[in-house]
């Protein structure tokens, strides 16, 4: 307590929402997972897959294909990123007319393409797929940084590393975890240590002090204080009774925005175009306006943020355990697949955990979940990697019938 939050204008202060992050939401979030995996289901519709495919020959394909990517988004944005002579949100702005096809390659069809060679690889290792595969996780690592965002090379990478580490003992996940921290620290010497202070106290006009701002500074500032302070806010305001927003108008949004403007919901009344989105209003609650978040600002509210505004301590309690049931539902399905052998749902199960369930809890907004653009991805997704199963495995047999 006593940290200033950039995201909420104020300094942090006791107000009980520590514990009730713990009674209402991370407590009934483990209890109900901790019952729920005990049961371990088996679905019949996930095929048992043989090992008999061609390898080598993908990873070769897939290579070129990332090469390319790497070849147009590093060339159209990351080198001057780099060189600190472009920003984060000029860089996403350049890329901003390539919209649908940028949400669809960075969070579905690369990860997913990971994942799905990531898998097969696991079932016939040697030394030269070990380097094709390699090299394959760089290139997309690239890729993800060519957009500005930090996290987003590590979450592409994320499909792959649940599938490579489902059985890594805790040291090695430890490991895993601290090597992402450190990643991190790196990612932020570049993209972050000059503009800080301009892109998050000038844009947001708060009193912050940035004398003794570095990238490891700046990442645990990001770790701690940005990751609890909106759901402080939003506790207190809570307590105070200043929460008025009708929740359920934000479930609409499952639409999209385009056919939100077809209604009449557009940007030209802003003030009703955002009662539909949830972003906007927590944003707005948070003492955040709507052209920071046009200027790239983003805040994390979290799944206990989002519980509070639904339905205030009951709401949490309700999101804490759905949220432990959908995690429990795609996990077994994941271990159900992998332990089967079946590449395509493997990779879709973790894509949608790490793009789907993780930014869920970690942000909020349910909506996100089940977004018209998601649906369509993920099917899109599914068609992807089922062309992929005709092109590697080696006979009609690939299954156990």
């Amino acid at each position: 307590m006593g940290a200033f939050g950039l995201d909420i204008g104020a300094k942090g202060s006791p107000n009980g929402s520590t514990f009730a992050y713990f009674v209402y939401f991370l407590i009934p979030f483990l209890i109900t997972f901790k019952i729920l995996s005990r049961i371990k289901l088996s679905i019949k519709q996930i095929k048992f897959y043989r090992v008999n495919f061609r390898l080598t020959p993908f990873l070769v394909v897939t290579i070129f294909f990332f090469f390319t990517l790497v070849f147009f988004y590093v060339w159209l944005n990351g080198f001057e990123v780099v060189l600190g002579n472009m920003t984060k949100q000029e860089a996403r702005a350049n890329l901003g007319n390539l919209g649908a096809i940028n949400f669809m390659l960075f969070k579905y069809i690369i990860p997913s393409l990971l994942a799905y060679i990531t898998f097969l690889y696991l079932r016939k290792k040697n030394l030269s797929r070990k380097i094709l595969w390699t090299v394959c996780l760089l290139f997309a690592a690239l890729i993800g940084l060519s957009r500005g965002f930090k996290s987003t090379a590590i979450f592409m990478l994320l499909p792959s590393a649940i599938i490579y580490f489902w059985h890594a003992k805790l040291r090695t996940v430890l490991f895993l975890f601290f090597g992402t921290i450190l990643s991190l620290v790196i990612l932020a010497v570049i993209f972050d240590n000059k503009p800080l202070s301009n892109r998050h106290v000038n844009l947001l006009n708060h009193p912050y002090s940035t004398k003794n701002n570095n990238a490891l500074n700046f990442i645990l500032y990001r770790a701690t204080v940005m990751q609890g302070n909106v759901g402080w806010k939003i506790w207190s305001l809570y307590n105070s009774d200043n929460i008025e927003v009708n929740y359920k108008k934000t479930l609409l949004a499952v639409v999209g925005d385009r056919v939100l403007k077809i209604w009449g919901i557009n940007y030209d009344n802003i003030s009703e175009f955002e009662e539909y989105h949830y972003t906007i209003i927590l944003s707005r609650l948070a003492g955040v306006s709507y052209s920071s978040l046009k200027s790239g600002h983003s805040i994390y509210g979290g799944l206990f943020s989002e519980g509070i505004i639904a339905g205030g301590k009951i709401g949490v309690i309700g999101y804490s355990i759905l949220a432990a049931f959908l995690a429990y539902i795609v996990i077994n399905v994941l271990r159900d697949a992998y332990n089967k052998n079946n590449p395509l749902i493997t990779s879709l199960a973790a894509v949608y955990f790490s793009w789907g369930i993780v930014p869920w809890i970690q942000g909020g907004n349910i909506v996100r979940l089940f977004h018209i653009q998601i649906v369509i991805s993920l099917l899109i997704t599914y068609f992807f990697l089922f062309v992929l199963n005709k092109l590697v495995y080696k006979s009609e047999k690939t299954y156990v019938v």
